[in-house]
């Protein structure tokens, strides 16, 4: 059996697309796709499998001409991908299966897809193969069962993509998370119950991407990987020495909860085992909406002295916030950035609420009447509700969509996001340990002189760049590098918040025009009223 499983792109200003930092490193695309070389390892040793990337590969013709199956899914963002992936393959005779995290949750989407294979492959994955035995052309396949990661977890296939087309590579050493905030679907999908790999399993992982010729940045990408603070601990202190044993190739990066700088002897093993990033989600700054959101281990963390550690530890925080919580005032959006530019944290994904199918948000706007009809996004299509806010809000969408534009313009202006990269810069003290190969000395080369060529030169940044490079050459030269690497981010960032911008205010438009018609409409009711 042949079978190709293809990775379906990602839109180009999506969280999982870093297209502008891809252009000055010289990747082509942020990540490997880990959900399918994972899929590769669980299936059958005597099939021939490729696994191709479509935010890095194009699809040819022949490509699908080559395999028996074509399999394809992933996240939300990727629907319109695998649809086309799909329908491709189904003009060419071909059969396709589908899975990951978004038809899982809402695979009523997906009636196009020939299997469905629902939840976790290790335990799907074998009955979808033994229906394709018994010669059977279509079904759906889904497990309650949780499969412990000690038996059942597989290393995955990092051969069958090519290291030079990725900015970093991901792992996994851990599923599910103890907390169950409103708005999450990991425990409906992967549970509270902590399952976690062993430390040998990890070794054996991390062996395999070095064996594939990666070096550099490998995120972890558990939902929360102090989920099991006694187990993560005990990963943590077996890392160092293969580090060392291997000359250092790897930084971790890791989500980890926001508690995780209350923790000593947690944040010293994060920093011996070579962390350089964690990403929280703080999601608000106001302690009501934690509460009322169910994110109560946030509710006492002390952001400003905490991130001050995490730097002191030589860790650096990306921040998770949400707009359109129930409990949002007009005041939100200057608290929260207040608190971003107080608690030196230079890069943050922003988002608008979304109740997704399965969380306990979703099941609670039900109840209450409050869901938006989601016929289209039941069927696949997600524009206007894939922006978010697919539900009756308590504040006007109008008010919530200009706080959005707001603390986005905001945040990544260039006087602002350069004073939080300075800030951040000074208090951060360099404790990861590299031994670098000759090809990234060259790698560095070139990405100091592609940041210098396009921040240094550009009116809007030459300023800021330069006088943040200076300044940390003097004050803190151990950050320079870190200096370098939030001006590319800026480069990026920034061009993304103009397109989120620009399109948010198209859909402001769309709901004022509502609004109007509506204000409207009761003038007229009240004019009729007046005249009988």
């Amino acid at each position: 059996m042949k079978c190709l499983l293809v990775n379906p792109q990602f839109p180009p200003y999506s969280f999982s697309n870093h297209h502008v930092l891809c252009e000055i490193w010289g990747a082509r695309y942020t990540a490997p796709p880990l959900g399918l070389l994972t899929v590769a390892a669980l299936l059958p040793s005597d099939w021939e499998i490729r696994v191709l990337d479509q935010n890095a590969t194009k699809l040819e013709d022949k490509d699908i001409d080559w395999a028996d199956i074509i399999g394809t899914g992933g996240m939300m963002g990727q629907y319109d991908g695998a649809k086309e992936v799909a329908r491709r393959a189904h003009e060419r005779g071909k059969r396709v299966v589908v899975g990951g995290p978004d038809p899982t949750v809402r695979h009523n989407a997906y009636p196009w897809a020939d299997y469905l294979v629902l939840g976790e492959a290790e335990v799907t994955i074998k009955p979808f193969l033994e229906a394709l035995a018994r010669g059977e052309t279509g079904g759906r396949f889904e497990h309650t069962d949780r499969p412990d990661m000690t038996t059942h977890a597989v290393v995955p296939r990092y051969d069958l993509v090519d290291p030079s087309h990725y900015l970093f590579y991901l792992a996994q050493y851990s599923r599910g998370c103890p907390y169950f905030c409103d708005f999450c679907e990991i425990p409906s999908l992967m549970g509270q119950k902590m399952r976690c790999k062993t430390p040998e399993q990890v070794h054996r992982e991390l062996d395999a991407i070095l064996k594939s010729g990666f070096v550099g940045r490998v995120e972890f990408v558990d939902d929360n990987f102090i989920g099991d603070k006694r187990q993560t601990k005990q990963l943590l202190a077996t890392l160092p020495e293969w580090q060392k044993r291997n000359r250092y190739p790897f930084v971790f990066s890791c989500q980890a909860s926001c508690n995780v700088a209350a923790d000593d002897e947690l944040m010293r093993g994060l920093k011996e085992a070579n962390f350089g990033q964690l990403f929280q989600g703080i999601e608000s700054g106001d302690k009501d909406t934690l509460r009322a959101i169910r994110k109560n281990q946030n509710v006492h963390v002390p952001y400003v002295k905490a991130n001050e550690k995490i730097l002191a530890h030589g860790m650096i925080v990306t921040a998770g916030f949400i707009v359109g919580f129930d409990q949002d005032t007009d005041d939100s959006v200057d608290s929260a950035i207040h608190l971003i530019t107080r608690s030196h944290i230079v890069n943050v994904m922003l988002s608008r609420l979304f109740a997704i199918p399965g969380t306990p948000l979703h099941a609670r706007l039900q109840s209450e009447g409050r869901l938006e009809d989601l016929r289209e996004y039941e069927t696949g299509k997600l524009e206007p509700t894939a922006i978010g806010l697919n539900f009756r809000t308590l504040r006007p969408k109008t008010a919530i969509l200009r706080d959005y534009i707001k603390i986005v313009e905001t945040l990544y202006s260039v006087d602002a996001y350069y004073g939080r990269a300075l800030t951040c810069c000074l208090n951060f003290r360099r404790s990861a340990k590299r031994v670098f190969r000759a090809k990234e000395y060259l790698l560095m080369a070139r990405i100091f002189a592609q940041v210098c060529r396009r921040a240094g030169l550009k009116k809007l940044t030459r300023r800021h760049y330069w006088r943040l490079l200076a300044t940390v050459a003097i004050k803190n030269f151990g950050a320079i590098d870190l200096a370098v690497g939030f001006s590319a981010c800026f480069e990026h960032f920034h061009e993304q918040a103009q397109y989120v911008a620009r399109t948010t205010r198209e859909v402001l438009e769309h709901y004022e025009a509502l609004e109007a018609e509506a204000a409207r409409q009761d003038q007229e009711s009240v004019s009729a009223l007046a005249a009988s």
